[in-house]
C-alpha cells in the first residue's frame, strides 16, 4: 500500500500494516501471479552515474525535451543504488498498473497535482509539497491530477540484494511506451 507523505492535508489512516513479514511474503507471491509482462525499461548502461566519491550538486531544466508526448524525464543523479529524477508532465501522464520488485520509490510534487492508484483503484491524491512512498512490489498506476503541468520529483533506491530482479512489472498492458533511456 502507498503511504502519502507531506504537511498540506492529513491522510486517511491506512488499512493495512507491514509488520507480517510472512503475510507481506504472501501478499507478494499473489502479486507475481497477476503479471501480464516483466520490463526493463531503464538501461542503466546508457545512463551518466554520478560519481559517488564524492557529493555532487545538480539541478534541472524545466525546458528539456519531451521523451514522449507531454512527459520529460530530467534525471537528477543516479548511483548503483539511489536514481532521482524529475518528471514533468504537460498533458495526461497517466501509466498502466506497474510494479518495481527492487525498487522503493518517493515521489514528491514540486508544482501541480497528481492522482496515485494501488491495485484495487483506490485513490490517493498529491498536491504541491505532499509526497507518496511506494515500496518495492507494491502495484500502482499515476497520472497528473489539474489543468497546470506537474514537476514530480521521484528518487528511488533499488536493494542490491535484489540485483536479479526486473526493474518494472506490468501488471497490465502499457498504455504509453517506455521513455528513450537515452539522457
Amino acid at each position: 500500500m502507498a503511504t502519502a507523505c507531506g504537511p498540506s492535508k492529513p491522510t486517511s489512516p491506512t488499512t493495512t500494516t507491514q509488520t507480517d513479514l510472512i503475510d507481506e511474503q504472501a501478499v507478494s507471491a499473489q502479486r507475481r501471479t497477476n503479471v501480464t509482462d516483466v520490463t526493463d525499461v531503464t538501461d542503466v548502461t546508457r545512463t551518466v552515474k554520478t560519481d559517488t566519491s564524492k557529493m555532487t550538486a545538480f539541478s534541472h531544466n524545466a525546458d528539456q525535451s519531451q521523451k514522449r508526448k507531454g512527459k520529460a524525464y530530467v534525471k537528477l543523479v543516479m548511483s548503483d543504488v539511489v536514481t532521482a529524477e524529475m518528471q514533468i508532465v504537460t498533458e495526461g501522464g497517466e501509466n498502466n498498473m506497474h510494479s518495481h520488485p527492487a525498487t522503493d520509490g518517493f515521489w514528491w510534487v514540486v508544482r501541480g497535482s497528481a492522482k496515485f492508484y494501488d491495485e484495487s483503484d483506490e485513490l490517493t491524491a498529491i498536491g504541491e509539497e505532499e509526497g507518496i512512498f511506494v515500496p518495492r512490489g507494491v502495484p500502482y498506476w499515476f497520472e497528473k491530477g489539474g489543468d497546470e503541468p506537474l514537476h514530480l520529483l521521484h528518487v528511488a533506491a533499488r536493494s542490491k540484494d535484489l540485483a536479479d530482479q526486473p526493474r518494472r512489472v506490468n501488471h497490465q498492458p502499457r498504455n504509453d511506451p517506455p521513455p528513450d533511456p537515452t539522457p
